[in-house]
Order: C-alpha cells, then structure tokens, then sequence
C-alpha cells in the first residue's frame, strides 16, 4: 500500500508542478477546454498538490489511508462525471473521452485501493 500511494502522491505533485509552471503546455496536452484560464488552472493546481500531500501523509500513516482515498475516490468520480458531460467540448475533440475514461479508471483503482484491507486498519 505504501509505494502505491507515494506513487500517487508524485503523480498529482507532479501534475500540480505542471499545471504551475508550465500552464499552457498543460492546457494544450491534457486540459483542453477552451477558454485557457491560468488562473483557473493555478487553483485546480492547489487542489491537486493538497491531494498529493494527503497521499503521502497517508503513506506513511495507516490512519490516514481510508479517509484520504475515499475523499479522492469521491472527488474522482464526480470529476469523472463532469468529464463525461462536457466529453464533446475539447480541442482536440479525442481529448474529452480519453480524459474520461483515465479518470473513471482512476476511480475504481481509488475504490480499489480504498476497499484494501491495509487501508482498513
């Protein structure tokens, strides 16, 4: 359980740095709903770092794994959600569905990870 949520700790640190210091590359290769706002993306950057740090405080206690995964589980599949019905309005158009469905897997591993019994402790 442990190199799993480090693993996703840097993931979202990592998207967070992007979404920081290289907004446009990010908004151009993954967030492509246009109007491009930076701010907007700074402040989705915030989340997702937060998101990072709890993971990794979860890593390192046990205590912490439930409430964190499921907490990103739910924020995950309403980010699913709202993915799924704005699918049509990217540009590129192939970048809507494929952000969807990268996000509902990352909800059934958060799910999964969740319903571990090393997160149950």
């Amino acid at each position: 359980m442990r190199p799993l949520l480090l693993a996703l700790a840097a993931l979202h640190l990592g998207l967070a740095a992007w979404m920081s210091f290289a907004p446009d590359s990010f908004a151009q290769d993954v967030a492509g709903y246009p109007p491009q706002e930076p701010h907007f993306l700074g402040d989705l950057a915030t989340w997702t770092a937060a998101l990072g740090v709890a993971l990794a405080v979860a890593a390192e206690r046990p205590s912490w794994r439930m409430p964190v995964l499921g907490f990103a589980a739910i924020q995950y599949a309403l980010h699913t959600l709202n993915h799924i019905w704005d699918a049509g309005e990217t540009d590129p158009a192939g970048l809507g569905p494929v952000n969807a469905v990268l996000l509902a897997i990352g909800t059934l591993v958060l799910v999964w990870l969740a319903r571990r019994p090393e997160a149950q402790r």
